[in-house]
């Protein structure tokens, strides 16, 4: 048993405590709901933009928080990521993103939902992306 200088084997004297704040979420407040204070940020759209009303729509749906920000309006680009855990394939990076219009195959007959479906796309190596599954992914790998 290793043995500190003149104290008891087995309890030290001093156990040092961290100096540095407990870690924070993305989003500025306490990681932790059980606390008070923890205030969920929700990404709030561009109302006249349709491409950023359906970002904001699956960004804040996602069931794991991520960071998103967009770059300027009518771009299409947007930061997703927390910058507060840079890596060398993760982190705050910058994405463009684009909106597709699908109809709905099923309405036309008169069954399904009625009218077009939108699906954001992100612009991801050489393809293209679903929104959702990329933060998905996003979240299981960063």
């Amino acid at each position: 048993m290793p043995m500190l200088a003149h104290h008891s084997p087995l309890r030290p004297t001093h156990i040092p405590t961290p100096r540095t704040p407990p870690p924070q979420s993305c989003y500025g407040q306490d990681s932790s709901d059980d606390e008070p204070g923890f205030k969920e940020q929700i990404y709030k759209p561009n109302k006249k933009d349709p491409l950023d009303i359906e970002v904001a729509a699956i960004v804040n749906a996602n069931p794991v928080p991520i960071q998103c920000e967009r770059v300027s309006p009518g771009v299409g680009r947007y930061y997703f990521g927390n910058e507060l855990s840079p890596t060398l394939v993760g982190g705050k990076k910058m994405y463009t993103c684009k909106l597709m219009n699908y109809a709905e195959r099923d309405s036309r007959r008169g069954r399904g939902q009625k009218g077009p479906r939108n699906k954001v796309l992100v612009r991801v190596g050489g393809g293209w992306q679903d929104l959702e599954l990329f933060l998905l992914h996003q979240a299981i790998h960063y």
